[in-house]
């Protein structure tokens, strides 16, 4: 539901509430009546940051997301990512490409992608097109303060995914095909990265499958 991305034309909490006839202190009922709402204010006004910082949605919920972003920092900051976000095109021109990295070499999951790297600025960028990519499909693109090794842009990639997974969620919860248990998707009992991904697409918590019951001959 929120977009990670920071965003332009912040508004004041009250311009927020009076624009969606909410009230201090709404309820979870009136919020979930607003999803759509949120999700097109997220585009255009506010980062998800701003919504929670600023109080907005209520704090049961407000715990979660915090958590949320929490989590996906413990990823990113030991491969020196400070952002990720998608785009309409490359923002690399071909003299700024250092390197071209297939992301295939760590995964079938990733067959097919070649990064681009390069610096602008004072931020290096590995960014990349999804097969069959025209020129209105998105470009994923991660932002570092050092050099990504191919390792620093899968990780990159993964968390991204983790947070596109749940942008239009209402939280950042998932509850378990098997045992029915809902929780947050950092409590997923996962090995590695890839392996929780799998576990939050597929809506499994890691908890033992039932037995089949034997059939007791007749």
């Amino acid at each position: 539901m929120f977009p990670s991305v920071e965003l332009e034309g912040l508004e004041t909490k009250e311009e927020f509430l009076a624009k969606f006839n909410l009230k201090e202190g709404f309820s979870l009922e009136e919020f979930r009546a607003k999803i759509t709402e949120f999700e097109r204010l997220g585009y255009v006004a506010f980062r998800a940051q701003d919504i929670i910082d600023a109080g907005l949605i209520p704090e049961e919920i407000a715990a979660m997301w915090r958590r949320h972003f929490a989590e996906l920092n413990k990823i990113l900051e030991p491969v020196n990512c400070c952002l990720s976000k998608d785009s309409g095109r490359f923002c690399l021109k071909d003299e700024d490409i250092v390197e071209q990295i297939d992301l295939g070499k760590a995964s079938e999951l990733f067959s097919e992608l070649v990064a681009r790297v390069g610096r602008l600025k004072d931020k290096w960028i590995a960014e990349f097109a999804y097969p069959n990519y025209c020129e209105y499909d998105e470009i994923e693109r991660h932002y570092f303060s050092f050099r990504p090794t191919l390792n620093d842009i899968v990780t990159a990639v993964l968390a991204h995914r983790i947070d596109r997974y749940f942008e239009h969620s209402e939280t950042p919860t998932i509850v378990c095909q098997l045992c029915r248990r809902e929780l947050h998707w950092a409590d997923i009992d996962a090995d590695s990265l890839f392996e929780r991904l799998r576990m939050i697409e597929n809506s499994h918590c890691c908890c033992p499958r039932k037995p089949r019951r034997k059939r007791i001959p007749q």
